[in-house]
């Protein structure tokens, strides 16, 4: 059975695109990717194509429509881009579960786990973000909320398709976009702070940002201490599975933490 990893993607992170899949690959077997995309080249699709070329792996290209997204990306957001948007759609594709994966991210091994946790009784698997109070003030969401990153989504599709939570967040994007600033981050947040999600452990989306390394374990301890157990930051500090440059800058463009100079040997 394959594991169905779901990519968006426009020209612009194509370069990043390429990177996450030659790094899973090399780490995943029985892997299908789709990407969701707004019209990339077809000679870089073709890049894709054959780096999937074997047994290790298949790639499904799905051209989205942009324009069915009618609310403006809100000013000062650094989510630019309506492909973000795509992220509501996920859940209504045709297989039993989806993992969604941001492209700016260092993957440092098997996702095997990751893809068959254990939801429960959730539609969604995240993981919390390390600024959750201040986006719960902004959204009014009650503050023992844990706010998560979408950078890294595990969804039932069934009980997604079952509960039309696709159309959920298209309304909910629209009429709250006077108070949302991280467009398919905040949505998401919206909506599952009612729903519920499964927590999982940061090894799976670490932030590695200079600002957050820089003060070392001891600035990872303090920031997530009130969401996950001392010894499960200490292992995700030291071992994680995932890494995520969220912010800038980028690796490619000088962020210096420790995972960044391992993430461009796969750049290029």
């Amino acid at each position: 059975m394959h594991m169905n990893i779901f990519f968006i993607s426009d020209n612009n992170a194509f370069e990043s695109l390429v990177a996450s899949v030659k790094m899973i690959i090399r780490h995943n077997k029985q892997v299908c990717f789709y990407i969701l995309h707004n019209g990339i080249e077809e000679q870089k699709l073709a890049v894709l194509s054959r780096l999937c070329s074997n047994d290790k792996a298949q790639i499904k290209f799905v051209v989205m429509d942009e324009g069915m997204f009618n609310s403006p990306i809100p000013g000062g957001s650094p989510h630019k881009s309506k492909v973000a948007r795509f992220k509501f759609l996920i859940g209504n594709f045709e297989v039993d579960r989806a993992l969604y994966l941001d492209t700016d991210m260092y993957f440092n091994g098997s996702l095997h786990d990751l893809y068959y946790a254990n939801l429960e009784q959730h539609i969604i698997a995240a993981i919390p973000d390390v600024n959750h109070h201040s986006f719960n003030k902004n959204l009014g969401i009650l503050k023992n909320y844990n706010y998560f990153n979408s950078g890294v989504l595990l969804i039932d599709c069934k009980k997604w398709k079952l509960h039309n939570l696709s159309d959920k967040l298209i309304k909910i994007n629209e009429e709250k976009k006077d108070i949302i600033k991280y467009v398919d981050q905040d949505s998401f947040n919206l909506l599952f702070a009612e729903l519920g999600y499964k927590q999982l452990s940061i090894k799976y989306n670490l932030p590695s940002a200079n600002q957050y390394f820089k003060f070392g374990l001891k600035n990872f301890l303090s920031l997530y201490k009130i969401v996950e157990p001392r010894w499960s930051i200490i292992k995700a500090f030291l071992f994680p599975t995932i890494v995520h440059f969220i912010g800038v800058p980028k690796p490619q463009d000088g962020n210096n933490t420790p995972y960044a100079k391992k993430y461009l040997k796969y750049y290029n």
